[in-house]
């Protein structure tokens, strides 16, 4: 991603949960980390039939903490606070730069990836696709 789509956060409809990461419990809200895309919000009223209010967009994230109105999260390698009291209208408060060292390779070893090119982009996340180059990075 360009560094300008990185640091862009916002709040987008609610989507599919390709896999679930770290999970946070708030005021009946279910807030689910997806590593790297950023934080599926459903509402808890029900217990038995949550339902999925919105995504909260933060590339590069991978963790999520909470304290009153404020959610706190790692975008990239910038921690933001941004103010929930009105779920569906989040806004970013502050930008602390530079806090998160982002490794540069997958987060398992033992396996072949395509090398971080900073030409493309910043590197945010990684996934597991198959590789049809040829791949010169091992970890």
């Amino acid at each position: 991603m360009k560094l300008e789509e990185v640091k862009t956060i916002r709040m987008e409809a609610p989507k599919a949960m390709l896999s679930a990461d770290k999970i946070y419990y708030k005021d009946n809200y279910i807030f689910i980390c997806e590593r790297s895309k950023g934080i599926h919000v459903l509402d808890n009223k029900d217990p038995k039939n949550p339902v999925q209010v919105c995504f909260l967009r933060i590339p590069g994230s991978q963790d999520v903490a909470i304290k009153g109105n404020i959610l706190y999260a790692d975008n990239y390698k910038d921690l933001v606070s941004i103010d929930i009291s009105n779920i569906k209208e989040p806004k970013v408060l502050s930008r602390t730069e530079n806090v998160f060292n982002v490794p540069q390779y997958p987060p398992h070893g033992n396996v072949k990836f395509e090398c971080p090119n900073p030409q493309k982009g910043i590197l945010v996340g990684w996934e597991e696709i198959p590789l049809n180059s040829k791949v010169d990075c091992f970890r």
